[in-house]
């Protein structure tokens, strides 16, 4: 797992001191039902203690704002031990700092990472086809759309919804002026 520090931005691993700032965004019922599906947490019970826990077990990053030290949003690519040199993209940003490029900045630093120093050559996402800001943050980075899957998650308020499937593939990437103007500096961490 990386380190990596953008002109804004650290993602780095999750640690069990962000779980104040973890629960601020996994306890607002906008963001949990708009992005994952889930109600929110109500309170930081032994359920969402074991979330955190498993946050920090997983090669997940966590997004914080160099300028206010705070964890902002979380990143995560999600490998298939069947699917080598894919993995899946998953994130999630705190309502009040959606929409000033962060998730941008963060994604395509990660990518920028996996794609010179690992053996990933595809990233997959996807996402509600009502949440337009996160097609809108990954079109803008250069995932192109591959289409829908039909009522393919259970959705705890509005059933079975569709998803917006996406991809990037290293070789896109290298091509893409986003590999160029990407500028972060990264340490490797076990």
């Amino acid at each position: 797992m990386f380190e990596i520090t953008t002109e804004r931005l650290l993602l780095r691993r999750i640690r069990p001191e962000d779980a104040e700032d973890i629960f601020d965004i996994v306890s607002d019922e906008e963001t949990t039902l708009d992005e994952g599906g889930f109600h929110a947490f109500e309170e930081m019970d032994e359920e969402f203690r074991d979330l955190i826990r498993l946050f920090c077990r997983q090669e997940r990053y966590g997004i914080i704002l160099r300028s206010q030290n705070k964890l902002i949003g979380l990143l995560v690519l999600q490998r298939e031990e069947m699917l080598i040199g894919e993995a899946e993209a998953g994130f999630v940003i705190h309502r009040d700092y959606r929409r000033k490029g962060y998730m941008t900045e963060a994604m395509t630093a990660l990518l920028d990472t996996y794609f010179t120093y690992t053996g990933l050559h595809s990233v997959l996402a996807r996402c509600f086809t009502y949440n337009t800001a996160s097609s809108a943050m990954l079109e803008k980075i250069g995932f192109q759309y591959e289409g829908m899957e039909y009522r393919a998650f259970y959705h705890e308020t509005r059933g079975k919804v569709d998803l917006r499937c996406y991809r990037m593939e290293k070789r896109k990437w290298k091509e893409s002026s986003k590999a160029e103007i990407s500028s972060h500096t990264l340490k490797e961490n076990c």
